[in-house]
């Protein structure tokens, strides 16, 4: 599982998501609040799938920043009246599909400023080594709320460009 954890943060890396690795020196280890990514086994029709996580509760940051609202699921008859209402703005026919979001936390930018929360530590041949999250990481409870907002802004301007009446 370790060889899944080190290929995800090399995605990480590469997209963007993540600075690049380095070693964790002692000055880092002293002004740091770090987390651990661990592996997360799941089992997806009959195959096992691994995801990396960050142990963020065991750094503070997920007491840290804790969101103060619920996250909001909209439902099926919200999402037919909002494409009925395209239709009828947009007069033409409208194909409509449920995607899944690659990576979706990874959309979601973090704030440079909050650096000292972000920093995740992996050991690699047995040196410790450690990266930044330069977005949202899988693992934070404000992730998930930081996507949904995100979602929500996004649904609003759809509201706002096609729908106004």
């Amino acid at each position: 599982m370790r060889k899944e954890v080190k290929e995800q943060l090399e995605v990480d890396v590469m997209e963007g998501a993540m600075t690049k690795k380095k070693r964790a020196t002692a000055k880092f280890l002293k002004e740091s609040e770090m987390a651990r990514r661990i592996a997360v086994p799941q089992t997806k029709d009959g195959r096992l799938k691994v995801r990396a996580a960050d142990r963020l509760t065991e750094n503070g940051s997920n007491l840290a920043c804790y969101p103060s609202e619920k996250t909001r699921t909209e439902e099926v008859d919200y999402l037919l009246a909002m494409a009925l209402a395209l239709m009828e703005t947009c007069r033409e026919n409208i194909v409509m599909g449920k995607r899944d979001t690659k990576r979706a936390f990874k959309h979601c930018p973090m704030d440079s400023s909050w650096s000292e929360w972000l920093s995740v530590v992996f050991m690699e041949d047995g040196v410790l080594m450690h990266f930044r999250h330069l977005a949202a990481p899988f693992g934070a409870v404000s992730a998930v709320h930081a996507w949904d907002r995100l979602a929500n802004a996004i649904t609003f301007i759809v509201r706002v460009m096609f729908l106004a009446t």
